[in-house]
């Protein structure tokens, strides 16, 4: 009888302690985070929608998509911290390299497909 009180125990001890190491890892997880990011929703293949995936305080970024030197898409748009957005393009026959140009009022970044 006193074994089955110790393995009680011992499993509820368990189950408080790991529900608050997941709680107190949420949290930290959320507050550190200064970065943004932009890739393909589907890297191999010839889809063209991407990602905007930002964890900022900006929220204007803008991005060109380009075929070779020709200007397929350009917009403006407002991702608030935490959240991403799915840029759809219309999908085109892949015979120059396509290039997606983000930016923010700070920096840019490129990702490119063949």
């Amino acid at each position: 009888m006193q074994q089955k009180k110790i393995i009680i125990f011992i499993i509820i001890l368990f189950v408080l302690s790991s529900a608050y190491l997941f709680f107190i890892n949420e949290k930290h997880l959320d507050s550190g985070k200064d970065w943004w990011a932009v890739y393909f929703e589907e890297p191999k293949g010839d889809n063209l929608d991407f990602v905007i995936e930002n964890y900022t305080d900006k929220v204007e970024f803008e991005y060109r998509v380009l075929s070779g030197e020709v200007e397929l898409k350009s917009e403006k748009v407002e991702i608030y911290k935490g959240e991403k957005e799915m840029i759809l393009v219309v999908p085109i026959d892949l015979k120059e390299r396509v290039s997606i140009i983000v930016s923010d009022i700070e920096s840019k970044k490129m990702i490119f497909k063949n």
